[in-house]
Formats: C-alpha cells, sequence, structure tokens
C-alpha cells in the first residue's frame, strides 16, 4: 500500500530518509519528520538484522541509538546496554 509507513516501502522518504542522531519521535504528534517513531508514545519497535523485533525506549540515549543503526561501524552492543 503507498504511504503505508508501518512497512518498508520506498515510496515514502520518511521511512527512507530517519536518523538517529536527535532520538526516537515522542509519538505521532512530533514534529520531526525525520525520527524514526512510531504512534507509541513511549517505545519503538525495531526490526533487527538477525530478524528478531525489540522495542526501544525513547529515553534510549541518543548514541547508543547510533551505534545500533549503522552496520560495520565496530562497535559491539551488548544487552545489557539495552
Amino acid at each position: 500500500m503507498q504511504g503505508d509507513t508501518a512497512l518498508f516501502s520506498g515510496d515514502n522518504c520518511e521511512t527512507i530518509f530517519a536518523v538517529a542522531a536527535d532520538g526516537l519521535a515522542e509519538g505521532r504528534d512530533d514534529p520531526s519528520r525525520q525520527k524514526f517513531g512510531s504512534a507509541h508514545s513511549d517505545m519503538t519497535h525495531f526490526v533487527l538484522l538477525d530478524g528478531h523485533v525489540r522495542p526501544f525506549d525513547h529515553s534510549i540515549d541518543k548514541q547508543l541509538l547510533g551505534y545500533l543503526s549503522f552496520i560495520g561501524d565496530g562497535h559491539v552492543i551488548d544487552d545489557s546496554q539495552l
């Protein structure tokens, strides 16, 4: 479906160009169109490269979120950091 940001689809630039630098969106009314986010006000679900889905609290450290957003940057994130 066009415009459905629940799935990764190439027809919506907000889906493709989200960044981690400003943290996660604070719910539906967050004015930023470049943050990852969801309709939930306190967490956002992510599909990780091994295929499992994990919610991240919106209070996650921005630097840690950045490390989780990049492939092959050399940072190893332990589950205890999440």
